[in-house]
């Protein structure tokens, strides 16, 4: 391994703010004493060009004290702590804006595991799109999951606080977009999803969160906060950035030693965060106020329609269900609700049938899993969709109704709705043919893109054609 190479190991930690356990993978190292003597300064350099806690300062300076290596390297770089820029300890006293909640989380990386601390910053806007969009730069999959079911789960906990089912129908209007730093493809996991949840909840109260808490937790969709890992990698970093108090999984505290610089609040449920953090009076305020204006709330010709046990969604499968990912600038992501899961939270039907093809079905069995973890019972069914080639009408058309026709003692007598937003045009065709045919009972529905509707505007809209005979 050649010095540049060591030094793009040992400098990981520093890319995440975290000089400490860069220090430690170089004293690590076994090196010549020339090639650790150079390597040591140019570390340092990068090092002290950063802003940092009393607390990085002390420890830096007990390390280095400790370091083999000529006085004269070693006077001078004690002289350039004393004179290092002050970092964000000193700012810790004000308040966040509201949405920003700082997150714990472990890189596993090179020689060592190291923990970071980030702020994530939530928006919330009254729009009346209901669009939830995660913006990260080169991220993975579980991280966007993790957002998700953040947003789920402050919906699902805000029942415990007396939110009526017009209040949710007000709350679905929200339109939610968090932001994260940028992780370069080496975290992708779930604990940033309670700090996601106080993020978005911060937004929605305009309560700000203090800068000295931290959050981590994996949440599920029913609000409880699940084990994480690297649990003492995260108290550390959190000591080393001033940090006074951090929430975590109260399954996490056995593994944590007795002897703790930092108040360490441990919890089972999102729930007591919302509680210890905001304190309930802003909660029901909150709710209060959805539950009174959604009394003033009109709604639309869709929602007037009967719901309830004779209520069915079917839709095709698309790839991006049951959650998408659009490029807006290079290497920007941005991570969406697929035409599924936006038409099954407007709807809320007590059954679901997806028709899928080959290429889609992955697609299908994790739409089928979100819709089901939702609302904690099995009301998710997939039928596939039989097709060599999935462009060709007649194929699709034949197999499409074989499909819908092994469904039919499923949903007789039931009030049916079709999704024709997921999968392909040519299945598009197809089943706006079935229902000018009458070979297909239901009311057609549309879910546009989010720049497609107006403020207020639903973006699941009935469909009615007297071009094509549907929906009338």
């Amino acid at each position: 391994m050649t010095g540049h190479d060591i030094l793009r190991d040992i400098t990981v930690p520093l890319d995440f703010g975290n000089p400490v356990a860069s220090l430690q993978r170089f004293f690590s190292l076994s090196l010549p004493p020339k090639a650790r003597e150079e390597i040591g300064k140019q570390l340092m350099s990068r090092i002290l060009s950063e802003p940092l806690t009393q607390i990085e300062i002390n420890e830096i300076k007990k390390m280095v004290t400790d370091w083999e290596c000529p006085t004269r390297t070693k006077d001078s770089i004690l002289s350039m702590l004393r004179d290092v820029r002050q970092g964000p300890q000193n700012k810790l006293s004000e308040q966040n804006p509201p949405g920003r909640a700082m997150c714990l989380f472990v890189v596993e990386s090179g020689s060592q595991p190291f923990g970071c601390i980030q702020a994530i910053t939530a928006t919330t806007i009254n729009d009346g799109k209901g669009d939830h969009r995660f913006l990260a730069r080169e991220t993975g999959g579980e991280v966007s999951i993790a957002f998700y079911t953040a947003c789920h789960a402050t919906r699902f906990v805000l029942k415990d606080y007396g939110l009526k089912p017009e209040g949710y129908r007000l709350l679905d209007n929200y339109g939610i977009v968090v932001q994260i730093g940028r992780l370069r493809h080496m975290y992708d996991g779930t604990s940033m999803s309670l700090a996601i949840a106080m993020a978005v909840l911060s937004s929605l109260f305009t309560k700000p969160l203090s800068r000295e808490f931290a959050f981590t937790g994996t949440l599920n969709i029913a609000g409880e906060v699940e084990k994480v890992g690297g649990i003492e990698e995260k108290i550390r970093i959190a000591v080393l950035k001033g940090i006074k108090r951090v929430y975590i999984p109260r399954a996490n505290m056995r593994e944590l030693k007795e002897s703790r610089e930092i108040e360490v609040i441990p919890v089972e449920r999102l729930n007591q965060v919302i509680d210890s953090v905001f304190g309930k009076d802003s909660v029901y305020a909150f709710v209060q106020s959805l539950n009174r204006e959604s009394q003033r709330f009109e709604k639309t010709e869709l929602f007037l329609e009967p719901k309830g046990e004779d209520t069915v969604l079917l839709s095709t499968v698309g790839m991006r269900d049951p959650y998408g990912t659009s490029y807006h600038e290079e290497g920007d992501k941005q991570f969406t609700e697929g035409p599924v899961i936006t038409a099954f939270r407007r709807i809320q039907p007590k059954t679901v049938v997806l028709f899928a093809t080959r290429e889609t079905f992955a697609n299908a069995e994790k739409t089928q899993a979100e819709i089901n973890n939702i609302v904690g019972q099995n009301i998710c069914h997939i039928r596939k969709i039989e097709v060599k080639d999935p462009t060709d009408y007649d194929d699709l058309y034949i197999a499409i109704l074989a499909a819908i026709n092994s469904i039919r003692d499923m949903i007789a007598e039931k009030e049916a709705y079709i999704s024709i937003s997921s999968g392909t045009p040519q299945m598009h065709a197809v089943l706006i043919e079935l229902l000018r045919s009458k070979k297909l009972f239901a009311r057609p529905i549309q879910v546009r893109e989010p720049r497609f509707a107006a403020s207020w505007e639903d973006r699941v809209r009935l469909v009615r054609s007297e071009y094509l005979n549907i929906g009338i």
